[in-house]
């Protein structure tokens, strides 16, 4: 396949994805539908996760959460895609959807210290689901990735004692929590 079809397709999704108001996803599905079978689509939507505009980014990381949870995409594949992209996300949405894309992560990836990582760098972020999915991204990653489960323990302590209870809820519910018992 040329770079000049990727390209094309690449260009034809971001049209679709930049109609994307931040809400309507149902923008987001017909695109998908309209594209998918067009040449270079997965590496062009990979291609967007790191775009310039916020709402390009959340509309193509939603895109490709979507896609792991109905069985297009494996996450191996998007762990090796997105990686060195995760630096350049800056919307919190983009950054919403691909931790909780985490939440498949089932075996050792070379990717996943890197996934760690960017996981613990936002279980402080000022939004609650953003801290809720990020403690629960590391548990899940500590599962595999032995290093990270201090960490991810104390993530995890700590988000029970949020003041938000969406992000005490996710903590109750993050992989290695023993619930207490009565």
């Amino acid at each position: 396949m040329s770079d000049q079809t990727t390209a094309h397709t690449k260009a034809r999704l971001r049209a679709a994805i930049s109609e994307f108001d931040g809400k309507a996803m149902s923008l987001l599905c017909e695109a998908k539908v309209q594209l998918r079978d067009a040449p270079g689509f997965w590496d062009a939507l990979y291609d967007l996760v790191d775009d310039d505009e916020p709402l390009i980014q959340a509309g193509s990381t939603w895109l490709v959460q979507q896609s792991l949870k109905c069985g297009d995409l494996i996450l191996a594949d998007i762990a090796t895609a997105i990686s060195p992209r995760l630096g350049r996300l800056t919307h919190w949405g983009a950054v919403l959807h691909i931790l909780q894309a985490l939440d498949a992560y089932d075996r050792p990836l070379p990717e996943g210290p890197k996934l760690a990582r960017f996981a613990q760098s936002y279980i402080t972020h000022a939004r609650p689901f953003v801290r809720a999915w990020a403690v629960n991204a590391l548990c899940v990653l500590a599962i595999h990735h032995p290093e990270f489960r201090a960490a991810a323990e104390t993530a995890r302590n700590d988000a029970l004692n949020d003041t938000a209870a969406s992000v005490r809820a996710r903590a109750r519910k993050a992989p290695g929590h023993a619930p207490a018992t009565a």
